[in-house]
C-alpha cells in the first residue's frame, strides 16, 4: 500500500505455508521482501514451533500478484519470545539482510548477503 492509503494489493500465500512469520519490504527495491516465516521446503514437515524456519527473500511482481521464494538459510531461531523472533531487516542498500538468532542459548545479530548479478539486481539461483 502507498502511503497515501491508495493501490491496496493484496496476494495469497501457498496454503502450506502456515508457519507465522514477518515481512519487511525492500530499502532501495520496493517490490523485495524478506521474511522469518512461512516458507516450507517442498514436502517438509513443520518443525514443531509456530514461526516459519527460514529467512527467505520474496520478489514481488505487485500487478500479476505473483511471489517468488527464495530459501537463503535457517535462521535458528527458537520463537520463546520478542527477543527470539528473527524479524529480518534489509540494510540500506538491500545488500545485507540482518536478523536475530538465538542458536546456542543466546541471542546474536546474524547478517547474510543478499545474492545479486552483475547488474545489481537480485539474483535467483535456483
Amino acid at each position: 500500500m502507498r502511503p497515501t492509503g491508495q493501490e491496496l494489493t493484496e496476494i495469497a500465500l501457498p496454503k502450506v505455508y502456515e508457519q507465522y512469520g514477518h515481512f519487511t519490504v525492500g530499502t532501495v527495491h520496493s517490490n523485495w521482501l524478506v521474511s522469518d516465516g512461512y516458507y516450507r521446503e517442498n514436502g517438509s514437515e513443520p518443525a514443531g514451533q509456530w514461526g516459519g524456519e527460514w529467512i527467505s527473500m520474496q520478489k514481488v511482481d505487485w500487478n500479476r500478484k505473483r511471489i517468488e521464494w527464495i530459501p537463503l538459510c535457517r535462521h535458528e531461531s527458537s520463537w520463546m519470545g520478542q527477543d527470539d523472533h528473527p524479524h529480518p531487516i534489509f540494510n540500506d542498500d538491500d545488500t545485507y539482510i540482518y536478523f536475530t538468532s538465538n542458536l546456542g542459548g543466546e541471542r546474536h545479530i546474524r547478517r547474510i548477503a543478499v545474492p545479486m548479478d552483475q547488474t545489481g539486481e537480485w539474483e535467483n539461483k535456483e
